[in-house]
């Protein structure tokens, strides 16, 4: 048996385990091609199994999104189904998108209700200057907002010069409504 051959019984093999989890193995009669087959697909994946038994591209073949540039539109959506993009500022860490917002916003909210989103990069005025890619958004622990602040100061280090006065001239005319604790929201694109 060749490797094209072996790695097609492997194939067929993860699709018949994935559609029916609790069939019994479908090639009891060559049992040693069938595992083999299983072994070699799995450490030469040509595709991945997906939902439905369906073989898709691998990571190699499905390039990942790159965001560049400072502003990200994050587009969360409403119950009744309505979208509402945002342009933010945001770093990458670890194949995440991470954004620093209000705890108390509507995006929150939103966010909390339903985490699939859309994001793409964008200008400050929230054009888009790029494909929509769809992702999904999780709330991160209030340990990690120091830390991405940190991220935050190194890529907007000029902004943030024009900006923190604003911020702070802001909050000296809302005595009455002090800011609300930032938190960050960690996009994944799927």
């Amino acid at each position: 048996m060749n490797k094209r051959e072996t790695h097609a019984a492997g194939r067929d093999a993860q699709l018949d385990l994935a559609a029916h989890p609790e069939r019994p193995l479908a090639h009891e009669d060559s049992m040693l091609q069938y595992v083999a087959g299983f072994a070699y697909a799995q450490s030469h994946p040509r595709g991945t199994v997906l939902r439905g038994g369906r073989v898709g591209p691998t990571d190699k073949s499905q390039p990942t999104p790159v965001f560049s540039g400072k502003y990200l539109s994050v587009t969360s959506f409403r119950r009744d189904g309505t979208a509402v993009a945002t342009p933010v500022w945001f770093v990458q860490d670890d194949g995440r998108l991470l954004v620093e917002t209000g705890a108390d916003s509507y995006r929150v909210r939103r966010i909390r209700r339903n985490p699939s989103v859309t994001v793409a990069t964008c200008t400050a005025t929230g054009r888009l200057r790029g494909e929509q890619v769809t992702a999904r958004a999780v709330l991160l622990a209030e340990c990690e907002v120091e830390r991405v602040e940190r991220l935050m100061a190194d890529k907007y280090r000029v902004d943030m010069i024009f900006i923190k006065p604003i911020r702070a001239l802001q909050a000296v005319l809302r005595r009455t409504k002090p800011r609300a604790k930032s938190v960050i929201v960690a996009i994944t694109p799927t």
